[in-house]
């Protein structure tokens, strides 16, 4: 039978000029998976070679309408969820523009959404927050070269989410941002070393002692609650 789905919303953009890219991007797809879970791999790649982008959407499942500056409008025609639905989307996620989403509801009441940032398509999942549930906002701050930044790294009503999202973060820091070439002598929680490395229970710091506004990275857990009334 499958698991049935329908699409809520959708904000889509593929500009015309990435057509070409994304076709060949689901040529190699194709070619190189065994099964597209209810795609006619033959069609697919036929469509991709005659430059029928739109063609190749719908082999996909996705009606796709648009101008002369490319799709901005795009429907799932499928009425269950297919196995390979988020692979496809992560394929042509590159050439999809920052900030498009597609939000889909399935028939237990789930809802998700497939968000693309440039580079992947991101599948999130929706959550009921009553008024006055908690939320964990979980955040990344840094100064680096006298540049500065502030991303939301998630936000979650479960604590022990929000604690293994700032876990997850601060590996990362360690093993891919500029932390990592800091030779472990160096750094100490007590201030009597040239880095500073200070953890609690709610957020992690890693800065130049110092020179805290010139380079350091925060990840912190903010709690949101609202008051109840009397």
């Amino acid at each position: 039978m499958g698991y049935h789905v329908k699409q809520k919303s959708a904000e889509f953009l593929i500009r015309y000029e990435n057509f070409d890219a994304a076709s060949q991007a689901l040529i190699a797809f194709a070619q190189k998976t065994e099964k597209i879970d209810w795609v006619d791999k033959k069609a697919l790649i036929f469509a991709c070679k005659r430059h029928d982008f739109y063609s190749a959407m719908e082999e996909c499942h996705w009606e796709c309408a648009g101008d002369e500056n490319g799709i901005n409008e795009i429907n799932y025609r499928g009425e269950t969820r297919c196995y390979n639905d988020h692979d496809i989307l992560n394929v042509i996620a590159p050439f999809a523009e920052s900030g498009s989403y597609i939000e889909m509801a399935g028939e237990n009441g789930d809802m998700w959404r497939w968000r693309f940032n440039g580079r992947e398509c991101i599948e999130e999942k929706a959550v009921v927050i009553y008024e006055t549930d908690p939320q964990y906002v979980v955040t990344r701050s840094w100064i680096l070269n006298c540049e500065c930044g502030v991303s939301v790294l998630g936000v979650t009503r479960d604590r022990q989410d929000a604690e293994m999202l700032m876990q997850t973060a601060i590996e990362t820091e360690k093993r891919e941002s500029w932390i990592f070439d800091v030779p472990k002598e160096d750094i100490s929680s007590d201030g009597k070393t040239s880095y500073v490395e200070e953890t609690t229970a709610d957020s992690w710091s890693f800065f130049l002692n110092g020179c805290y506004c010139t380079k350091h990275i925060d990840i912190v857990i903010h709690t949101l609650q609202k008051e109840e009334e009397n």
